[in-house]
């Protein structure tokens, strides 16, 4: 059974994973000019709870510019909350409030998923939209009204009657629809009313509308490792149903998490399940491991041929993390990547084109492919695709690769590095406006970039590609102990002391010794920040490429000798 003592307490959802991932992400999209809010409900109240979590942080102190915020979802004491609500509106200090109510029509017979002009008419208790309307006389006020408000924590699941690890379905169960709010899209309509939505209004928010035996289907689905299911339905029933429609708020931006994922989550908390993060990772077709082990074939070679030239490379960026924090490759990343200063890479760039195994891997360069033109150098596997969005538009080696990012010296003097920096940005600038014809919104400078663009497109590629080069290699003539990171995404970071990267040690990565910077602390905390060793929460845990295409081609099974004589291309050329 569900030990629903410990679900509602503040310590309980404070120390759940789950729980805290799902606040997370609602403070990564809260945006708001108001300078304060005032939540009001039943302190011991769910949804309370949350909405004080999202916003603990968010009073600036100014009590002039007040959002009221009245829980009256699964309240017994909505009238004394509402004089509440009242005070504070006649105050003159709110600028806005929002109502959030539950969904209390009684259950009907129709099969009805009931809008907000609807509800108004078929609500029996019709007190908290009169006191709404006045409310909205005195100040820009939303009525929220939610189905049953379910998510980490929440402990209201007492109709599955889950014992033992055995799932039963009755005839009633397939006889009552509900409709379920779940937390993540309860807290975002609030977070829509700040701005977006229009005031005065009533809008509906529900998630997904099942019955009773759909929810413990997927719920067995989700978790048949964990439970049995027993069925046994043998009566027609007619469904009764109590579900709000959402159509009218979803014009505004809002969107509602999936039937499945709100059940794992929901559920996974509740029964002190551990997170499965493959989850989050459906976009690679169950390949994430394989692919992995093709990249470690991949580090091998290279491994091979700078231990041959004496070129000393080092695991850098998420696979530097990944051998620190875990001892191997992040498990939910999906490319790897190593790092050269710049003395070491022109001696790689030079040797590596020649003695790759040629049958199997690509060296993918400008100095290689006509038609690529990243910053910086790639190792490929050949017969494979790591097709994504931004690749697949280009006619280049386009396979499971290992990225080759270089560090380049720059000045001791911090208006120099500034400098230096902005030099090298421009560069990545125009190389990316040649090559994709369009001007990166991103990046600062995006109008300046437009109106350069009729220039820029009549440049030759092999110029920019030098001037690339000739801003990252600015100072390394220079007697400095700083680098930056110009090929890579950390840029912006600034420089950083040329001693992070300078002396190597070795470590056991997939089944591999490699080595990593010695000062590795220092150089993750630079790149990462000082908790760099704390995992993201769950909701972040996601691939990091946006796939059109992954195929493994003959990598997909480890004997794959077996079925040499039967084209595994795919292709028909």
């Amino acid at each position: 059974m569900l030990n629903k003592t410990i679900m509602t307490k503040g310590d309980f959802l404070k120390a759940d994973v789950f729980y805290q991932s799902e606040i997370e992400y609602a403070r990564s999209l809260l945006k708001s000019d108001y300078s304060d809010f005032e939540i009001i409900g039943d302190e011991e109240n769910y949804f309370y709870e949350s909405l004080k979590d999202v916003l603990s942080d968010s009073s600036k102190g100014d009590s002039d510019n007040v959002c009221v915020i009245a829980v009256l979802c699964g309240s017994t004491n909505k009238s004394d909350i509402m004089k509440q609500v009242a005070g504070v509106v006649s105050s003159g200090k709110c600028k806005r409030c929002i109502i959030c109510d539950d969904n209390n029509l009684p259950f009907n017979n129709k099969g009805i998923i009931v809008s907000e002009r609807e509800f108004v008419c078929l609500a029996e208790d019709k007190s908290t939209i009169e006191k709404s309307e006045a409310l909205q006389r005195i100040v820009t006020t939303n009525l929220l009204i939610f189905d049953e408000i379910i998510g980490p924590g929440s402990g209201n699941l007492d109709f599955l009657n889950v014992t033992d690890g055995k799932i039963s379905v009755t005839d009633d169960d397939a006889s009552v629809v509900r409709g379920y709010t779940y937390l993540r899209d309860a807290l975002c309509a609030v977070l829509l009313s700040f701005n977006k939505l229009k005031g005065g209004n009533i809008y509906n928010v529900s998630s997904f509308k099942v019955s009773d035996y759909e929810m413990k289907q997927k719920l067995h689905m989700v978790f048949s490792d964990k439970f049995s299911f027993s069925c046994e339905l043998n009566v027609q029933k007619e469904k009764k149903t109590k579900a709000l429609c959402p159509l009218k708020i979803k014009s505004y931006g809002f969107s509602e998490t999936d039937f499945e994922s709100a059940v794992y989550l929901t559920f996974s908390s509740a029964f002190g399940f551990e997170h499965d993060y493959n989850k989050n990772l459906s976009q690679y077709c169950s390949k994430l491991d394989i692919l992995k082990k093709t990249e470690i074939e991949i580090l091998k070679e290279i491994d091979r041929i700078c231990k041959k030239n004496g070129i000393k490379y080092f695991l850098t960026g998420g696979t530097l993390l990944g051998a620190v924090r875990y001892g191997k490759s992040i498990p939910w990343d999906d490319d790897l990547d190593i790092g050269m200063l710049r003395e070491d890479f022109e001696k790689f760039r030079k040797v590596c084109p020649q003695e790759i195994d040629k049958n199997k891997f690509a060296y993918a360069s400008y100095t290689t492919e006509e038609n690529c033109h990243y910053l910086f150098d790639k190792i490929r596997l050949k017969n494979t695709y790591f097709s994504t969005g931004f690749s697949s538009q280009y006619k280049i080696e386009d396979g499971v690769f290992v990225d080759v990012f270089v560090y380049d010296t720059t000045s001791p003097q911090k208006k120099n590095q500034s400098l230096h920096i902005n030099l090298v940005k421009t560069a990545i600038r125009f190389l990316n406006l040649r090559w994709t014809g369009k001007a990166d919104r991103s990046m600062n400078g995006y109008r300046l970039t437009r109106l350069v663009k009729p220039f820029v497109m009549k440049i030759p590629f092999k110029m920019l590609h030098r001037f690339s080069d000739n801003m990252l290699k600015l100072y390394n003539r220079k007697n400095s102990d700083y680098l930056i990171d110009g090929t890579g995404l950390n840029i912006n970071r600034g420089a950083f002391r040329k001693e992070y990267l300078e002396v190597l040690t070795e470590t056991d990565f997939e089944g591999m010794c490699v080595p990593i910077p010695e000062k590795y602390d220092d150089f993750l905390k630079h790149v990462y920040g000082e908790n760099y060793l704390s995992e993201p929460h769950l909701y972040q845990r996601t691939g990091t490429h946006d796939f059109v295409r992954l195929d493994l081609g003959e990598y997909i099974t480890d004997n794959w000798e077996i079925n040499k004589q039967q084209s595994l291309d795919g292709e028909l050329f």
